[in-house]
């Protein structure tokens, strides 16, 4: 899914960066604090990146939330059907409705695995520009 960018900004008065995405879920912000240690090696480029990326992890836990009220809606409806005196377990209704089920859980892992990758990457991101900062710059 496509998002745009509609708001990026740092704040070098307090070090915070702050990005909005848009997409057709709806609008996400992310939000970057500037460590006081790193005042001397601020960069505004670093930190609306960070933004960003976690305005797309607000997008991808917005999808799961999403997927889990998908889920349960239709657990619930199963549920319903399960209490009629009059159920058919093995009707062509209530599989499909059981394969929809499913998939929607399939899609659910799929997202939570995204979201888990996502901000293993971030944070290794992360790590590797202090890690370059420390040697490099400060040499």
């Amino acid at each position: 899914m496509k998002s745009k960018m509609i708001y990026s900004d740092y704040n070098p008065d307090n070090g915070e960066s702050i990005v909005i995405i848009h997409n057709k879920l709806g609008d996400f912000h992310g939000f970057a604090q500037l460590h006081p240690e790193d005042k001397e090696n601020e960069s505004s480029f670093v930190g609306c990146r960070y933004a960003e990326a976690r305005a797309h992890i607000a997008c991808e836990q917005y999808k799961r939330e999403v997927l889990d009220n998908q889920i349960k809606a239709l657990r619930d409806f199963e549920n319903i059907l399960k209490g009629k005196w009059d159920y058919n377990e093995h009707s062509m209704e209530s599989k499909r409705l059981r394969r929809r089920i499913h998939e929607l859980k399939e899609e659910r892992a799929t997202v939570k695995n995204k979201i888990a990758a996502m901000k293993k990457a971030l944070k290794k991101s992360m790590d590797e520009r202090d890690e370059f900062v420390k040697t490099k710059i400060n040499k």
